[in-house]
């Protein structure tokens, strides 16, 4: 996440490269690059709302972005902690449920399913 932030504040392509980088040694090859893009997405749909508080990838702490960002991918303990989150992000409640179930989706899917799904 805080290389595909990165990514889109400096217009590196080798922020984008870290961030298949870490998705490929964690997920696979396959789960990868589906993984990048849901999170993308989640991260253009904050930016366009404000701008969106991360920390260098060699920092140990999160931001307040950051935490929020991870309770929606992992869903949170509960309805209202999914909500506060959206909430600090910028985001209605269906678009961040939307989004995050893609990304959970796509790092536990099967990666011959998500391959031929798209056909």
């Amino acid at each position: 996440m805080r290389s595909i932030a990165a990514g889109y504040a400096t217009g590196h392509v080798d922020c984008w490269d870290a961030a298949f980088d870490v998705a490929e040694r964690e997920l696979g090859g396959e789960r990868a690059p589906l993984v990048v893009a849901h999170v993308a997405a989640l991260v253009r749909r904050i930016r366009r709302h404000r701008d969106l508080v991360c920390l260098p990838s060699s920092c140990n702490r999160l931001s307040a972005d950051e935490r929020s960002i991870l309770t929606v991918i992992v869903g949170g303990q509960d309805d209202a902690q999914l909500q506060q989150a959206g909430a600090h992000l910028g985001l209605d409640w269906r678009g961040m449920s939307a989004v995050a179930m893609a990304i959970r989706s796509a790092a536990n899917a099967d990666p011959v399913v998500t391959l031929s799904a798209g056909e």
